[in-house]
């Protein structure tokens, strides 16, 4: 078991031969962030048969959605020497082999750096509604909005 990250604290996984696999799985843990918050506010004024609103807001994005393949590593026993046409002496070289600790693989996987992405969206908007008379109101409405991809934070 390994503890060097918050992100990387499991079971290392261990494969011998045809057997199932001892430890945690791969892809584990997952990182997934994914938050919105949205700041809005609006003003009214009536003056005459004027109606007036202006109003802004504010959205703040974040994302991340990271996965290391092996975290923690991962050992494979399966020696070239293990390798008999007898499938029990196979399976018994295999588990022999493991018990010394004569691997034939490790890996490990682990993003040091992942990517968080960040974006800021501010939007405006203004209208006026005129009553010209009880029959016909005019309304005039302005949006403002300023769309920026979401970009790597540092």
């Amino acid at each position: 078991m390994t503890n060097f990250s918050p992100y990387a604290d499991s079971l290392t996984p261990v494969s011998i031969g045809p057997f199932g696999d001892v430890g945690d799985g791969a892809y584990v843990p997952l990182q997934d962030v994914d938050n919105t918050f949205q700041y809005s506010g609006t003003v009214s004024w009536t003056k005459g048969n004027h109606n007036i609103k202006i109003g802004a807001g504010l959205m703040r994005r974040q994302a991340r959605n990271v996965q290391s393949a092996s975290a923690v590593g991962a050992f494979g026993f399966n020696l070239t020497t293990d390798s008999n046409p007898d499938q029990l002496t196979q399976q018994n070289n295999q588990i022999a082999s493991a018990l010394l600790g004569a691997y034939n693989n490790q890996s490990r996987n682990f993003n040091i750096n992942p990517p968080d992405y960040r974006s800021w969206e501010p939007s405006f908007f203004a209208q006026d509604s005129w009553k010209v008379n009880p029959k016909l109101t005019v309304i005039l409405w302005r949006p403002l909005r300023d769309l920026h991809p979401l970009h790597r934070s540092t």
